[in-house]
């Protein structure tokens, strides 16, 4: 490795971890798709990020995913109980609150850590929309915890809907299963009439794409996550620390945005 290369990793590396970055798409569990690396747990995983200078996370389980949102969300909440740089983001399911009303069950899981609920309509077969999911949404808007939904679990027309409906509802898009490039004609117009959008950045992937994003539309709109372990976090800390935005635009992405929401979440 020349001397020029050496300077230009270690120069990297510090901006990375100028960063402070806190990632809102971290992952415990069995990959759901080919990954970059294979984890074995909480320790393995907490090793890893920090190796990339991630030192918090809001973190999900696959289980949640693949087998069951309540048996998921346990094993989530087991594993990160004491890890105090971590949150849990649970996965919801329309049936899940059907003993006791949602705004009980909501409040528990706040007792319990969590400050993100996760949706997938299309993997768990259900209808995104407020006619039948009206009483989880209305919990979930006055605890004012973000609700996180990938842009490949329902449509644009459907994400709009909602946030039209419950504009004190933040919503985060994820960008998995598809580059957000691909999308920006439906989310450009959508950023521009909806505050309560924001958009996580681990799949904006085309060249200085994060960077027109911000000159667009500000930075305050932009959560910085990795999909790590399934995605190596450097293809989504690079637009970041090395992209020509100011730099209170770079924290804002890379940390201070996601502090700011969380910090709306009531816990109370």
């Amino acid at each position: 490795m020349t001397s020029a290369v050496e300077q230009r990793v270690t120069e990297y590396r510090q901006r990375r971890t100028a960063l402070e970055a806190f990632d809102v798409n971290c992952w415990l569990g069995s990959p759901l798709e080919p990954a970059f690396t294979l984890l074995d747990g909480v320790a393995d995983l907490k090793a890893a990020l920090h190796r990339y200078g991630i030192r918090r996370a809001v973190v999900s389980h696959t289980m949640c995913v693949r087998y069951g949102a309540m048996e998921g969300n346990r094993e989530l909440l087991e594993a990160i109980g004491g890890q105090r740089d971590w949150v849990a983001a649970a996965t919801l399911v329309p049936e899940m609150a059907s003993g006791g009303g949602w705004d009980k069950l909501l409040r528990a899981m706040v007792a319990d850590g969590v400050r993100v609920v996760r949706l997938f309509p299309r993997s768990h077969n259900f209808l995104l929309a407020d006619d039948f999911l009206g009483r989880m949404l209305v919990a979930v808007r006055d605890l004012r915890l973000p609700l996180m939904i990938r842009h490949t679990e329902a449509a644009w027309p459907e994400i709009a809907r909602l946030l039209g409906k419950f504009p004190d509802l933040p919503v985060i898009v994820e960008g998995t299963g598809r580059k957000l490039f691909y999308d920006n004609r439906s989310y450009y117009p959508l950023l521009e009439r909806y505050g309560n959008l924001f958009l996580e950045t681990h799949n904006v992937t085309n060249y200085l794409g994060l960077d027109d994003l911000v000159k667009r539309f500000g930075s305050r709109q932009f959560l910085f996550g990795s999909y790590f372990p399934h995605l190596d976090p450097n293809s989504s800390l690079m637009p970041i620390g090395d992209g020509e935005m100011e730099e209170e635009d770079r924290l804002n992405v890379a940390h201070a945005n996601l502090e700011r929401l969380l910090a709306e979440v009531q816990v109370r």
